[in-house]
């Protein structure tokens, strides 16, 4: 999903190592993570260095679980498949479905994301799915 995106300057300069985007600390690599060591706002990376997702800081980090936990359920279920679920999620937040990425998201995309999937588990899947991850 995330073919099409590449990282704006702010980003590269945190992926370089040369600032944080939110404290403007020089950024660590730790294998396939960069961080920064002061605020700790980090950002996953694949083998070749590319960004998995946006930088993000802990609590974002803590909205986009909590995100992939709701949202998992709708297909974890057996009610769509996981593409279908994406399409899903992509129409009911008015997103263009390439960036409908949960690593992509902001914190108020990630909320959005939690009460649009726990209100489609409560309306068409509960009782028949436990709320387990």
């Amino acid at each position: 999903m995330l073919k099409n995106w590449k990282p704006n300057s702010a980003e590269r300069a945190v992926l370089e190592g040369r600032c944080c985007g939110y404290c403007q600390s020089h950024t660590v690599h730790f294998g396939t993570r960069v961080e920064c060591p002061q605020c700790k706002a980090a950002v996953s990376c694949d083998t070749h260095g590319k960004p998995l997702g946006r930088v993000a800081t802990p609590y974002l980090r803590y909205l986009r679980s909590q995100a992939h936990k709701a949202f998992d359920r709708i297909w974890r279920s057996g009610g769509m498949t996981r593409p279908e679920a994406y399409t899903w999620l992509a129409d009911e937040l008015g997103l263009p479905k390439e960036f409908t990425h949960i690593g992509m998201m902001g914190e108020v995309t990630c909320q959005r994301t939690i009460a649009t999937s726990d209100a489609y588990i409560k309306s068409n899947i509960s009782g028949s799915y436990s709320n387990q991850p």
